[in-house]
């Protein structure tokens, strides 16, 4: 049976750890079994480029881009509501040809894929999920393939930064990095780790391979999205070099992308270079962690996904595409600030584990429209050792109350992800 039948027991497993399963019970009906027409149109005529998911020989999950040679829009049609013909050049390092060649020789089973369509231009980005019923390789990296759509649902813009983006078809793609079987002691090279700190947008591939008691009714699918913020968002353990970790905001909680990744427990990453048409390409092991568990490792952040990379490739100018040159992106109001791993802080990570205290407001002096000195009074026996230009870190949730659930805030759009915790630098102090 084409389409889904309800959220899978991976989805179901991490909605209920954050108390979603009740309010999105029947939310597995937004996902559509066909395209609705402006999800072919668009898909048709505004991508510059597609992310594909699929999975090596090994069950792992990696993120492909399929453009047009010409790097031009243009380069899928959409003949029936649940096909997509896509015309298009690879390039050495993608995983698309391995994958492909993969599924070529057990051609028996379905050669499943997801993508996500995203237009940096104007925030939009519609999903889909299915498998690919036909390729023909029609030259050396040229190929076309036909894919059959059983899921399609649109998504939100948030943590989308806006790009322009322009054909640019004259590349001359280098692997420059490849290992596709990192040891346990093996680093990611220091320029990809660099590379992927700089990064504002990932593109994450996710599987969920369904367990025979489970196949009937939920049947095994791929999974593609997008996940945004402000560079230096995606972190790197520095201890091991090559773990990932990949901060969760506030989304739609659907989570179909974290419950594919709770039910298998895999996922790649794909990170683009607007400016140079670079290309890394991630894959590992992949678990999410919520509440203390992800804030032992990132302090403040409740939810993330932490992917240990047991493969990867860099690929030098493979994109024929790229930012219009003399243009910068436009961040989007919902990104939340940077968040440093905890091992990252050093001795301020160990700020978090102290046993907080109570002040008490006293009195607000303002100096200026963007300047105030707040006055506070420290409450309990034991007296607070601060000094002058030191930062105390305040929770005012238990002041303001803890924020709730809310998908979009047009007016106030930081304070989707607004966690009620403020930094502050002490200007004086009296003595303990």
């Amino acid at each position: 049976m084409d389409g889904i039948q309800g959220w899978h027991p991976g989805e179901r497993a991490i909605q209920k750890k954050l108390d979603f399963d009740g309010p999105m019970s029947m939310a597995w009906t937004w996902i559509d079994p066909s395209m609705p027409e402006e999800h072919r149109i668009f898909h048709s005529r505004n991508l510059y480029f597609l992310p594909l998911s699929s999975l090596d020989a090994e069950g792992r999950p990696w993120g492909s881009i399929l453009a047009a040679k010409d790097g031009k829009p243009g380069f899928i049609r959409s003949p029936t509501e649940t096909t997509l013909d896509v015309s298009f050049r690879t390039w050495e390092g993608d995983p698309w040809a391995e994958n492909y060649e993969t599924w070529r020789s057990h051609a028996d089973e379905k050669f499943l894929v997801a993508g996500i369509g995203i237009e940096l231009g104007t925030r939009r980005r519609n999903k889909l999920a299915g498998w690919v019923s036909q390729v023909k390789q029609v030259g050396q990296n040229d190929y076309f393939a036909k894919l059959h759509v059983n899921q399609a649902i649109g998504n939100c813009p948030k943590y989308i930064n806006i790009r322009e983006l322009v054909p640019y078809p004259e590349t001359r793609s280098e692997v420059v990095y490849r290992n596709l079987h990192v040891g346990e002691q093996d680093r990611l090279p220091d320029e990809l780790i660099q590379f992927i700190l700089d990064a504002d947008t990932v593109y994450l591939s996710s599987s969920y391979d369904a367990k025979p008691e489970h196949a009937a009714k939920f049947p095994s699918h791929m999974g593609m999205n997008q996940r945004g913020g402000r560079p230096g968002f995606v972190r790197v353990s520095p201890s091991d070099g090559r773990t990932i970790i990949l901060p969760d905001f506030s989304g739609n909680r659907l989570l179909s992308s974290l419950g594919n990744i709770e039910y298998t427990p895999r996922a790649g990453l794909t990170l683009i270079e607007y400016t140079s048409g670079s290309v890394l390409y991630l894959t590992g092991t992949a678990t999410t962690l919520v509440g203390d568990a992800a804030l032992a490792l990132m302090p403040r952040q409740k939810m993330l996904t932490a992917i240990t990379v047991t493969g990867y490739a860099f690929v030098h100018d493979a994109l024929p595409v790229r930012q219009r040159p003399e243009t910068t992106p436009i961040r989007s109001p919902y990104s939340p600030p940077i968040k440093l791993l905890r091992e990252e802080m050093g001795e301020a990570g160990r700020l978090f584990d102290q046993e907080s205290t109570t002040v008490l407001l006293r009195r607000i002096e303002i100096l200026s429209p963007t300047l105030a000195t707040f006055e506070w009074e420290v409450d309990g026996e034991k007296p607070l050792a601060i000094q002058p230009g030191q930062a105390a870190i305040l929770d005012f949730s238990d002041f303001l109350g803890k924020p709730g659930y809310q998908h979009m805030a047009p007016l106030a759009p930081s304070s989707v992800n607004d966690d009620r915790i403020r930094t502050w630098t002490v200007s004086d102090a009296a003595s303990p």
